[in-house]
């Protein structure tokens, strides 16, 4: 399978956010792979401190359809609690217990309004001494690591697979976003089917979405939801080259 292919492949497969790329293909450039997708993309990357943001734009050229995906590589600081049955006069408990604690942690709150969605712990950076909660009496450990997160930001194109469908529109998932609203209004064209499958079909044309169909779209606005630490994003397929794939 040839390059274009082979990203093709990842489009279809619902792989928007190429985290195959991350940490070791974008922090080597020496890797040969980034020569390769280098002709069929192109690679904006930029930082500033504290916090490391880095902005893919990838445009494909035989397609003609460009995506801007933002990661952001964080530093973060979490306390994590240790059973007393862990703890020796003589060592801390060892390091994977603490780093699997830390993802518990992590991985339980899912989302961020700052930080968008955790993806992994990319790293351990100090695990300062034990301390002692004064009010609960538990013992924890000051960790600090680094942590990568993506984020949706207006503008972008995404691709999606059709969840749920109702009258008024159908919701999406697309990687950690499974809140993803595609309104009626912003697909113009489709019609809401009656028949047994529910779907939306275009009008004039054989193009069609149901469950399990994948979407190219557009957010055009986003909303976060604390209560339930996640964002609510509102997409469209009015545009050149949005749809159904």
């Amino acid at each position: 399978m040839g390059i274009m292919g082979w990203c093709q492949w990842l489009w279809e497969n619902d792989c928007p956010t190429l985290q195959w790329l991350w940490p070791d293909v974008l922090i080597n450039p020496d890797l040969s792979i980034l020569a390769l997708l280098s002709q069929c993309f192109s690679f904006k990357v930029g930082s500033s401190f504290p916090t490391f943001r880095m902005e893919i734009v990838l445009s494909f050229k035989t397609f003609h359809i460009l995506l801007k995906m933002v990661f952001l590589e964080i530093k973060m600081q979490e306390d994590v609690v240790v059973p007393f049955r862990m703890l020796t006069f003589t060592s801390l408990p060892p390091r994977g217990v603490i780093l699997l604690n830390l993802l518990k942690k992590i991985y339980g709150r899912k989302a961020s309004e700052d930080n968008g969605y955790y993806i992994a712990v990319t790293s351990l950076n100090t695990i300062s001494e034990l301390q002692i909660n004064e009010v609960t009496g538990d013992a924890f450990l000051p960790v600090y690591f680094n942590c990568t997160t993506v984020k949706p930001c207006i503008g972008e194109i995404l691709i999606g697979t059709v969840i749920t469908i109702m009258e008024s529109g159908i919701f999406l998932k697309s990687g950690p976003m499974k809140d993803i609203y595609l309104s009626k209004i912003m697909m113009e064209g489709y019609e809401n089917s009656l028949s047994e499958e529910p779907m939306f079909i275009k009008v004039k044309g054989l193009s069609y979405m149901k469950i399990g169909t994948k979407v190219r779209f557009r957010i055009f606005d986003i909303k976060w939801i604390k209560s339930l630490k996640v964002f609510h994003i509102m997409v469209t397929i009015l545009g050149d080259y949005l749809g159904p794939l």
